[in-house]
């Protein structure tokens, strides 16, 4: 197991919001038709947000094969739902993690939606 640690860099678009739930997933996407499989997940609860600013985080993933690929993605709730919903903050780009090794210090920008 390997931890990989970083922050979630806020939108300056972002509201101030109290008692955010932060889910930060590695998602296996080796395969192209099919949906992403969740490999390991972290739930953040009452996390306060704010404008231009930085959630850190840390969380241990399983080295896998060299034939998988895995990404990060990142969902953070305003209205305690798994559902993203409107005024959510979320991943909109490929965040790739190596099958192996600890990555560098990574800095995850999130998006409004």
């Amino acid at each position: 197991m390997r931890t990989i640690i970083g922050d979630i860099a806020l939108p300056a678009n972002c509201p101030e919001f109290r008692e955010a739930v932060v889910l930060i997933e590695v998602r296996d996407v080796s395969l192209a038709d099919a949906p992403s499989l969740v490999v390991v997940q972290r739930r953040l609860k009452g996390v306060n947000i704010r404008s231009g600013g930085f959630v850190p985080f840390s969380l241990g993933v399983p080295e896998v094969s060299e034939t998988r690929s895995l990404e990060l993605r990142i969902h953070i709730s305003l209205s305690n739902s798994d559902q993203v919903k409107h005024g959510d903050l979320l991943t909109t780009t490929s965040i790739p993690i190596p099958s192996r090794g600890v990555p560098g210090y990574m800095i995850v920008p999130v998006t409004l939606v």
